[in-house]
């Protein structure tokens, strides 16, 4: 609680700048997003919540004083509510589309009457390597930029920011040679 209590304080309390406190605040956010996508909190409601409401429309559809055309509005419902689709999935189902579109295997050209077809060479790259090195330095700087306004000592200064781009620069040369 202790550290709650510091949290409110640093947002609410006027000594500090504007800028710190959004910084605060749009990190606490993006971290309670992260630990959502990771462990997937939003998901399981979401699917209990659906099931409660199958269970719920399949008592109602056991009961024999229904008529034929509520039967089948409680049916159409009832497929509606296992289709929909959460923010999430949809942001899924987005990304995956634009990977497909930009991982295509042939590139064509239009020239004035015929479709040339280039195939481009294909190079399996490893996903595992590609996520760990384009992914981790933003979450291990999120965890620490968590803390920074907690420690007046500490300050970000050019060289920082410079490791931080130069390390970023040699994982990503690193996944590459990985990846290949």
């Amino acid at each position: 609680m202790d550290i709650l209590s510091k949290l409110t304080e640093v947002i609410l309390d006027g000594q500090h700048r504007w800028s710190k406190k959004v910084l605060l605040v749009a990190l606490i956010f993006s971290s309670v997003v992260f630990a959502d996508r990771l462990f997937k909190f939003s998901d399981n409601f979401i699917t209990s919540k659906k099931l409660e409401q199958v269970e719920k429309i399949e008592k109602l559809l056991e009961s024999e004083k229904i008529d034929s055309v509520t039967r089948v509005k409680l049916k159409d419902i009832e497929t509606d509510v296992l289709n929909r689709e959460t923010a999430w999935n949809y942001l899924d189902n987005v990304k995956s589309s634009i990977v497909s579109l930009i991982s295509s295997q042939s590139t064509t050209i239009a020239s004035t009457n015929t479709i040339i077809s280039h195939p481009k060479p294909n190079i399996e790259r490893s996903i595992f390597w590609h996520t760990l090195t384009s992914t981790w330095m933003i979450v291990v700087v999120m965890l620490i930029a968590l803390f920074v306004p907690f420690f007046q000592s500490t300050k970000i200064d050019g060289y920082a920011i410079l490791g931080l781009a130069l390390g970023e620069l040699l994982l990503a040369v690193v996944g590459l040679i990985f990846s290949t």
